[in-house]
């Protein structure tokens, strides 16, 4: 740690107390605190690693906290969804395909994928510690699960990925309805939050992040998300946090995402920017 931070104090980092810097990274690990770093170096890109003036190490650990504060906010903003969502899959599926007709093959446009699901479902199901899971193995042998069996113990992407491939399109219609949202948004939304919450649960970055798997243009240039979005980066976390506060006020929950999201950022404006919020935002709302 001693030799890390003489790294960064020789590049021009300011550090006003080396036990309680040498601590802060040995609580971060030094590889993902870099991430927090690049910011405020003049050029990392072209391997000039040196801070700009005036860069200290109290001012990377104020951003790293708040990365912090809004990843469990919007974690739990996902999961919140995340249980609707697999609620409202099993539902349709069960009522249009018959309880296991998720496991045809007729139902899906593509057959690769199909097969993949299926193999990863079977696998899932294996791995499942779940009681429901080893009371359905027990009772009814390899007999398929129904569907609002497989839901519980399915991953997120995996359910996504399921529901992305289905050959009718009325029944994402039907899904993308229950949350108020058209069809055209509603597939790239759903991979979309799965991406998100899996860098959630692996403690990554939110803060100034590229965002990879990004959220569609919706279509619909009346709907509310797409209004409060259009002066908006489709490759910062700013419209994911619009669409988690859009799908959390319909919802009734009480988790108070938006108000939560908004006193954390207000407090912290300065790093709204680098997160995709429009310059003239006012922060009366996401």
């Amino acid at each position: 740690m001693e030799e890390q931070v003489d790294l960064l104090i020789s590049r021009g980092l300011a550090i006003s107390d080396r036990a309680t810097a040498a601590n802060f990274i040995h609580r971060t690990n030094y590889y993902r605190l870099s991430g927090y770093l690049r910011p405020f170096q003049k050029d990392p890109g072209a391997g000039d690693n040196d801070f700009r003036p005036g860069t200290s190490l109290d001012e990377v650990e104020r951003i790293y906290d708040f990365d912090q504060q809004l990843r469990l906010l919007v974690g739990a903003a996902i999961a919140e969804f995340e249980v609707e969502f697999r609620a409202v899959l099993s539902y349709k599926l069960a009522e249009r395909l018959s309880p296991t007709g998720y496991v045809l093959e007729r139902n899906y446009k593509r057959l690769d994928v199909y097969k993949d699901c299926i193999d990863r479902l079977d696998e899932e199901r294996r791995r499942s510690k779940e009681p429901f899971m080893q009371h359905h193995d027990t009772k009814y042998g390899s007999m398929d699960p129904p569907i609002w069996v497989v839901v519980e113990c399915a991953s997120f992407g995996l359910l996504s990925k399921l529901m992305s491939n289905l050959r009718e399109p009325s029944y994402v219609k039907q899904m993308a309805a229950s949350f108020g949202l058209p069809q055209d948004y509603f597939n790239t939304a759903v991979r979309h939050l799965s991406y998100i919450r899996n860098i959630c649960a692996h403690h990554g970055r939110l803060w100034n992040r590229q965002i990879v798997e990004k959220l569609a243009t919706m279509k619909s240039a009346s709907h509310e998300v797409s209004i409060r979005t259009q002066n908006s980066h489709t490759y910062r976390i700013f419209q994911t946090l619009v669409l988690l506060s859009y799908l959390s006020r319909r919802s009734g929950a009480k988790s108070g995402f938006e108000h939560r999201c908004l006193q954390l950022v207000s407090q912290n404006r300065d790093l709204a920017l680098h997160m995709g919020f429009p310059v003239d935002h006012n922060f009366d709302r996401l």
